[in-house]
């Protein structure tokens, strides 16, 4: 399992606040919740585990900008062919150390260090994206599975009432009490419900299979209802973001969209700085030998300090620049662009949520006169007032009006997820 790599498993403890821990528990439990579904899932995804290796590179490009600041020291070795005692110098062949210092090489220094951090951020926030989006997936199966389930035992429901009121209706048949076209109307309900039960059937397999190809789970998934009821209740949370500017500013794709343009404003300001000199400090020292003694009153060593100004280099150095200053341009309009859009969703989930919880009491209201004029349809039945028929019509109005009440009232809690989503918030 990636969490029991240690070093993805710290990065996404640092930044995703999940670890092994939550892992072992996720597993032990027989009814699991949409937090133990999205634990599982970081676990089993590879989106994830190569994000928190991009975090890694970051973090050692950081380390290799810092290294670039100290003296870099290197053992040379060289043989000039033909070997003669005219080669020139000391210093043409044999062994030596070689030392540099940088002190100036336009900003490469600075902007690395720089633009080594911004990557890590611009990584971190990418993988919190990732999260998101993968919770957020997560909780549309979760609640899509108790709406598919609820539905099924309603329909089971209905069939059996329906296959009771048939046989009723064929004794009342025989006894000349009824007629067949009422038996053929019951199965016209049997056979629609039956079939609905198998679509339900197969929808239900298949949310099974999604959950279990991104959980990697090993069983058949049972959803802890106690999710439902007690999490994600509208009213609780909705009041705070209604005419609140900065709602989105923390949402990770955003945060990582600003860091590619931080990052690209870095990357523009080194490109310039290639028209500066580059200045360093250099040194040689020769191992003496047999023919270095030979030269009397010639050092083995030498140093220096090097100073290069750039001058022509076919205007290379400009054109970079400049397709640095577009890249630039580009991540800025991405960003507003993101910010723009992510401001019109949320407003969008938002008024998505004021209409449903208007269109969820209306619901309510019609669900429980359903419910009432199936009770009074059974009083009426039991004093010969109204048919089987009557009745059966009455539970069929009962239970499309608690399955569509059912289904807003989920959506509602899945538009929650969507808002705190996207005001970073969750997960």
């Amino acid at each position: 399992m990636k969490l029991n790599d240690r070093k993805i498993e710290n990065i996404i403890e640092q930044n995703i606040k999940v670890n092994n821990a939550d892992l072992t528990d996720a597993l032990s439990r027989d009814k699991l919740r949409i937090q133990d579904l999205y634990t599982l899932a970081m676990d089993h995804s590879e989106k994830i585990a190569v994000s928190t290796e991009d975090i890694f590179q970051a973090r050692e490009k950081t380390r290799e900008a810092w290294g670039s600041i100290f003296p870099q020291l290197s053992f040379r070795a060289n043989l000039n062919l033909p070997v003669t005692s005219s080669t020139g110098g000391i210093f043409n062949q044999g062994f030596r150390f070689y030392a540099r210092q940088n002190i100036l090489t336009g900003w490469n220094e600075i902007s690395a260090i720089r633009a080594g951090t911004l990557l890590e951020d611009y990584s971190t926030y990418q993988l919190k994206s990732q999260a998101a989006n993968l919770y957020d997936q997560i909780a549309q199966i979760f609640f899509e599975y108790l709406l598919l389930e609820d539905s099924l035992n309603t329909q089971q429901i209905l069939l059996e009432n329906s296959t009771n009121l048939k046989n009723e209706l064929e004794k009342r048949f025989y006894l000349g009490k009824n007629r067949r076209s009422e038996i053929l109307s019951v199965d016209v309900i049997i056979s629609k419900t039956s079939a609905q039960i198998v679509h339900s059937g197969v929808l239900l397999s298949e949310a099974q299979k999604k959950i279990r190809s991104l959980t990697g789970l090993d069983r058949d998934f049972v959803p802890d209802k106690k999710e439902d009821e007690n999490k994600f209740n509208p009213d609780k949370y909705m009041d705070s973001y209604f005419d609140q500017p900065g709602n989105i500013d923390k949402r990770p794709d955003i945060m990582a969209l600003k860091s590619e343009w931080e990052l690209a404003k870095i990357n523009s300001t080194n490109m310039l700085g290639n028209h500066l000199p580059t200045v360093y400090l250099e040194g040689q020292y020769r191992l003496p030998d047999a023919a270095s003694s030979l030269q009397s009153g010639v050092p083995d060593y030498y140093g220096g300090i090097v100073v290069q100004f750039p001058l022509f280099s076919g205007g290379t150095t400009h054109s970079r620049f400049l397709a640095a200053k577009s890249r630039e341009r580009q991540a800025e309009l991405r960003y507003k662009e993101l910010h723009r859009t992510a401001g019109d969703e949320l407003n969008f989930y938002i008024h998505s949520w004021q209409a449903g919880e208007k269109q969820l009491e209306m619901l309510k209201q019609a669900k429980e006169k359903a419910e009432g004029a199936y009770i009074a349809m059974l009083q009426d039945y039991r004093v010969g007032q109204a048919t089987n028929l009557e009745v059966l019509s009455a539970l069929n109005n009962q239970v499309s009006a608690r399955d569509e009440f059912e289904k807003a009232r989920l959506n509602q809690k899945l538009l929650v997820i969507h808002i705190k989503i996207i005001t970073g918030e969750l997960p």
